[in-house]
């Protein structure tokens, strides 16, 4: 089908760049533990033919096994990968998370926008959970580069929210700083990951 209609199949994936609490050995395999869960969760099993080894070892039997005829016919099924990419999150080690195990916990880590009170960056709307980290944007894309075999990558979502105010002028509101920021901040960053 693919010759006669010249299409091309992928999928979109949302994901958010981790770092770690600190410094801590602890921290950083958590920070590398909800990317997999996050991320990996969809990039391993169509890039390798499984789940990312982290996921396998604390989920376990929850967890559902490819047969070998499924992960050879998922692996290498897409042409693009699409990215949604809004945030970067801090991940602080949860170790209390593996007596009560859920979906919500399974990767063993608290996720945040602030360490010791300081946002890792500027903030949306007030009712926003997400913190504006461009370098995470940049930092994703090498990831995914290196990890999965650079593949053709989308950018499918990029943004960031704002509260409307009915209470400006139209020209009063196309100014958007915030926005316009933003966009820029975050074009340098695709541009650094593509050089």
């Amino acid at each position: 089908m693919q010759e006669s209609q010249k299409g091309k199949i992928g999928l979109s994936a949302n994901t958010f760049w981790f770092l770690p609490y600190n410094e801590t050995d602890e921290n950083i395999k958590a920070k590398d533990r909800v990317l997999d869960f996050m991320f990996g969760s969809i990039m391993d099993p169509i890039t390798f033919g499984r789940y990312p080894e982290s996921m396998r070892r604390r989920i376990g039997s929850r967890l559902p096994q490819f047969t070998k005829e499924e992960a050879d016919m998922v692996k290498g099924s897409y042409d693009f990968v699409g990215l949604n990419y809004y945030s970067g999150m801090y991940a602080l080690d949860d170790p209390t998370t593996s007596s009560n195990m859920s979906f919500t916990t399974d990767f063993g880590a608290t996720l945040t926008g602030l360490r010791d009170g300081v946002p890792l960056g500027d903030h949306g709307s007030i009712f926003s959970r997400y913190y504006t980290y461009p370098k995470g944007f940049r930092e994703i894309l090498r990831y995914i580069k290196e990890k999965y075999n650079d593949p053709l990558i989308y950018i499918t979502e990029n943004g960031i929210d704002e509260t409307r105010d009915d209470s400006l002028s139209l020209s009063e509101a196309l100014k958007d700083f915030k926005r316009k920021e933003y966009i820029y901040d975050h074009l340098c960053c695709l541009r650094q990951a593509i050089e």
